[in-house]
């Protein structure tokens, strides 16, 4: 039985959408035999945890790393946990073993898998949920906070020197491709949802007025207040925004809407269960270019709720699934009349059902499970 090192920087008892797609992920690599170790930071002492099956290294995260990254005096916030975890695990690994090295945005879980890789000659994958910050994708990158330096010479260090690189979308594949061609492998796995909801199309029928659900982040890369705003150029459709408006002062203007409803974050389950019934389309939002090369994992869980698509995105992979498979309507996220003019597209019943026929014939084929099945068989080539 081989073994997998899968390095992450958040797992149990952390909670969120990007802990329970790594959930998954391990428990997939168990049920088809191999040996799962997870390497995660320990947050909360100084002691080192090491079962058989989880090792957790402290990192106690101070601010000040985030700085040290910021002015490029460290090449990612995690370098100090970095050093210490290979210092701990160059013992333990062996050639034979594979390091499953996940990114969120950050580099110190592939820069580990580099420096293990050198020493030790194990295999090296990269896994990526999105860009590594700051770095340039197609030319475009994130906007640094001040004083902060791109990072694109510390990737080109480390990434170029995986067996194999998977990302969760095609633009960020073919752009790491062009970047960087002596790259071995370049897969492309999509996210997909992770657990059915048992809900069928009959169970659906259109509300009125029409709901538009916002589930997602609230903060000025989503800008999700656009669809208020959009909302209040139309009728017959109101608004659902779940989560910490009252922290996120663009939205609090529309407390008193009678057509806006701001609700408090809620339990995943709850929201699934609460959202898949009562909500009649889902709203995706990503402010600038560079964000094309994600695929919002909240698009899935959309599909997943059987629910249509409405998106003010960029162009990408996300644009292009939801507009070539008529889940619903993506526009470019500087065309407000676009958006405005989708809702009204999407309010007709006909439109709308026949949208949601297509999300449910498609929604088998976008579960976690039938995607990440391609990463088993490409894992087994190493």
């Amino acid at each position: 039985m081989r073994k997998i090192y899968f390095f992450t920087r958040s797992y149990l008892p952390s909670v969120g959408g990007g802990v329970i797609t790594r959930l998954r992920k391990v428990e997939i690599f168990r049920n088809a035999g191999y040996d799962v170790t997870v390497v995660t930071p320990n947050y909360e002492n100084k002691t080192i945890i090491c079962s058989e099956n989880l090792i957790k290294i402290p990192y106690l995260n101070n601010k000040i790393d985030l700085w040290f990254e910021n002015f490029g005096i460290y090449e990612d916030y995690l370098d100090k946990w970095v050093r210490t975890s290979y210092r701990y695990l160059k013992d333990r690994i062996k050639k034979d073993d594979i390091l499953f090295c996940t990114s969120g945005g950050e580099l110190g879980m592939i820069k580990l898998g580099f420096l293990l890789k050198k020493s030790l000659g194990c295999k090296f994958v990269v896994n990526f949920h999105d860009p590594i910050n700051y770095t340039t994708v197609n030319g475009l990158s994130r906007t640094p906070p001040v004083f902060a330096v791109k990072r694109d010479a510390f990737e080109a260090k480390y990434v170029p020197e995986a067996d194999m690189v998977i990302t969760s979308s095609m633009t960020l594949n073919l752009a790491l491709k062009k970047k960087y061609p002596r790259i071995k492998i370049v897969k492309n796995c999509y996210h997909g949802y992770t657990k059915k909801i048992p809900i069928s199309i009959e169970e659906k029928k259109n509300s009125y007025p029409l709901r538009i659900l916002y589930g997602g982040v609230l903060a000025k890369e989503q800008s999700p207040e656009i669809l208020a705003e959009a909302i209040l150029k139309t009728t017959n459709v109101e608004g659902i925004f779940i989560g910490k408006y009252e922290n996120y002062t663009p939205m609090l203007k529309y407390d008193k809407s009678d057509r806006i409803k701001l609700l408090p974050m809620m339990s995943h389950d709850q929201y699934i269960i609460t959202m898949s019934k009562s909500a009649d389309i889902g709203f995706l939002s990503l402010r600038g270019d560079y964000w094309g090369a994600c695929v919002p994992s909240k698009l899935f869980e959309y599909i997943n709720m059987g629910l249509p698509v409405l998106a003010s995105i960029p162009l990408g992979d996300a644009f292009d699934i939801i507009n070539e498979n008529n889940y619903g309507r993506a526009v470019y996220y500087k065309d407000m009349n676009g958006l405005i003019e989708a809702i009204k597209y999407m309010s007709n019943p006909d439109t709308l059902d026949t949208m949601r026929r297509n999300v449910f014939e498609d929604r088998e084929k976008w579960a976690f499970d039938v995607n990440f099945a391609n990463v088993l068989e490409w894992i087994k080539e190493l």
